[in-house]
């Protein structure tokens, strides 16, 4: 073989190979769905709005149950009121507007927590 067709059949192997690890890469992506938070636990589980009060300070995540969707999420203090709005697409807290959320009405909305660790006692010996 000529050593231009074999570079020839190299750049058409090399280019192949381009092209089904871009798609790999794309399908890959596609289909990825977004990591549930490791250690949160389910709080609530409604249709049309729902509300949890968080026992102590946490992070708070709003998941469509249908598709396992993140659609909202935040830390929290503790006391503070977590609350959604299917019909409003709204996102609460403490009763205020948190923000403005894309949510349909017929759908179940989980709200997860997980409490984030304790602050450091007085006495821990920290300045």
């Amino acid at each position: 073989m000529s050593s231009v067709r074999m570079m020839m059949v190299g750049l058409i192997t090399l280019a192949s190979l381009s092209v089904a690890v871009a798609q790999r890469t794309r399908d890959e992506k596609t289909d990825d769905k977004p990591e549930m938070p490791r250690g949160a636990k389910t709080v609530v589980e409604v249709k049309g709005e729902g509300k949890y009060k968080l026992p102590t300070a946490g992070n708070i995540w709003l998941i469509d149950s249908e598709n396992s969707e993140i659609v909202h999420s935040g830390a929290f203090g503790e006391g503070d009121i977590y609350a959604f709005n299917a019909k409003e697409d709204k996102v609460y807290r403490n009763g205020k507007e948190l923000a403005d959320v894309r949510l349909d009405q017929d759908r179940a909305y989980k709200i997860l927590f997980r409490a984030t660790a304790d602050k450091p006692k007085p006495n821990d010996g920290r300045p």
